[in-house]
């Protein structure tokens, strides 16, 4: 499988030397010019899918490559590093060179993590490994996604310095993944191909069924309403149950255990916020700087659940499993809201780009407090008394 890596188009960011981060700009005149270029240059190529971070800049980019109306599929993971009060911040205004060291992970206070960004773009990059199923692939991401997947195939610096791999606007990168099982191929060794082909079509074909009946097994455990799980893994170990239950048409409950739920959350409604005001934590648990915090939101669940304003910890995991086995293991006796899409940020605050993130709304559903990264207890405090007492 070959993997065809393209950067964006060029941005009014670009040009005024601006780290963008996960602000959503879309491309100028030039990057069009770029991007129709890079389709000329690629259109020869049987790309079977295409995958693009869902950022304006490299969706527009994607939608200009797709001459032959392929599958676009839009994937979190190759997003760029969410940099946090380092968005718009001139390049040469900030040390880029920690920036982008991995030995110096952490270093930027409110920024994503260099491991944890890097952690989501190996998770991606694993996934097609493990699928395997395509021969050419497209790829639209960003500057600080291809340093990540050179490092993946290429391995990592001693020094862990990522300045030197630098690409530019809509230039390519090309990388390989060899294919695990070889095709049997007709030799003249004393197998021969010819007399044995019924039987390994006869193999095929049960390996085919057998994997059907698989999935189809696993598929009917993953949607049955009720089945146990030990918070420990060890089923022997423990008799809690998880079950499913509806609550509406765009709303389920996952129950982890007597103390701790999880709720999913399809789109935003008004009504879950009016008449009340509202402390709410944005929150993720591959999150470094949401984790420190950690201590935070368990002091507030013990000292304001049941104030007379709502109180919601709101997680934007990638998966909802993921946040389950988190709070097996990291109980916060509260139901937490899981929106993997972040409709409720994004409705409250469009600008928002990163966690962790506190707000509070008044009645009205109007934002009157944010605070952008790790909060401490005495700041959540005096904001509480400001502006919810």
């Amino acid at each position: 499988m070959k993997l065809y890596v393209i950067r964006h188009g060029e941005t009014d960011c670009n040009v005024k030397g601006l780290y963008n981060g996960h602000y959503d700009e879309d491309i100028n005149q030039n990057g069009i010019k770029q991007a129709t270029e890079a389709a000329l240059k690629l259109q020869n190529i049987p790309f079977d899918v295409i995958f693009s971070s869902p950022l304006k800049r490299t969706a527009h980019t994607a939608e200009i490559l797709n001459v032959h109306s392929l599958p676009i599929i839009y994937d979190r993971r190759i997003m760029e590093r969410d940099a946090g009060k380092y968005t718009l911040v001139p390049n040469a205004e900030f040390e880029r060179e920690k920036f982008w060291n991995y030995s110096e992970d952490g270093c930027f206070e409110t920024a994503e993590t260099i491991k944890d960004f890097f952690g989501r773009i190996y998770a991606f990059l694993d996934e097609l490994k493990e699928n395997n199923k395509y021969n050419n692939v497209l790829i639209i991401t960003h500057g600080g996604v291809m340093r990540g997947m050179n490092t993946y195939f290429n391995g990592m610096p001693k020094t862990g310095s990522l300045t030197d791999y630098t690409k530019k606007n809509c230039e390519v990168e090309t990388f390989e993944i060899s294919r695990r099982l070889k095709m049997i191929k007709e030799t003249n060794t004393s197998f021969n191909f010819k007399k044995n082909l019924l039987l390994i079509v006869t193999i095929l074909i049960f390996l085919i069924v057998l994997y059907s009946f698989i999935t189809t097994f696993i598929k009917y455990l993953n949607t049955n309403k009720e089945y146990t799980s030990a918070l420990d893994g060890d089923n022997n170990k423990s008799d809690t149950k998880i079950t499913y239950p509806k609550v509406d048409d765009n709303s389920s409950i996952v129950k982890v255990d007597s103390n701790n739920a999880v709720r999913i959350i399809n789109k935003y409604e008004e009504k879950d916020f009016k008449g009340k005001k509202s402390l709410i934590f944005f929150w993720a648990s591959w999150c470094s700087h949401c984790l420190a915090e950690e201590d935070v939101l368990k002091t507030a669940i013990d000292k304001y659940k049941n104030e007379e304003f709502n109180l919601y910890i709101i997680s934007h995991d990638y998966e909802a499993s993921t946040l389950v086995d988190y709070l097996k293991l990291n109980g916060f006796n509260y139901e937490i809201w899981f929106d993997k899409d972040r409709v409720i940020r994004k409705h409250l605050n469009p600008e928002a780009s990163s966690v962790p993130l506190t707000y509070i709304l008044d009645e009205n559903v109007n934002l009157i407090f944010e605070h952008d990264g790790e909060i401490s207890f005495e700041q959540l405090e005096n904001a509480v008394n400001s502006y919810l007492k």
